[in-house]
């Protein structure tokens, strides 16, 4: 019985360890993702100043909009930001908390 115990005891502290190690996957992954200074800046914006479109975050970053759509789709697939059309446009807005709590300890 004391063996099952203590296999039980082990087991759980291996899965606690597990899990713990894919969290830091994850937030590797997104620290990664917002490394780029295009793209930190992008997500500075969208914590400071609220949803945006392409064209909005185009002329403020001085990026070519091809360039700005590249950094956007980054930030999507790392799950990051989301992006909702709007008629022609898609606005993009924070969906990650994690990252906000981050940029939002930035100094300016």
């Amino acid at each position: 019985n004391w063996k099952k115990t203590t296999l039980k005891l082990i087991w759980n502290e291996r899965r606690a360890c597990i899990a713990k190690s894919i969290l830091l996957v994850d937030y590797a992954n997104i620290l990664k993702a917002i490394a780029h200074p295009a793209r930190l800046c992008i997500v500075k914006g969208l914590v400071k100043d609220g949803p945006s479109n392409v064209s909005n975050m185009h002329v403020c970053l001085e990026l070519a909009q091809s360039t700005v759509s590249q950094h956007l789709s980054k930030l999507k697939a790392a799950g990051i930001i989301k992006g909702d059309r709007n008629g022609t446009e898609i606005i993009y807005s924070i969906d990650n908390d994690f990252v906000a709590d981050i940029v939002k300890t930035m100094k300016d």
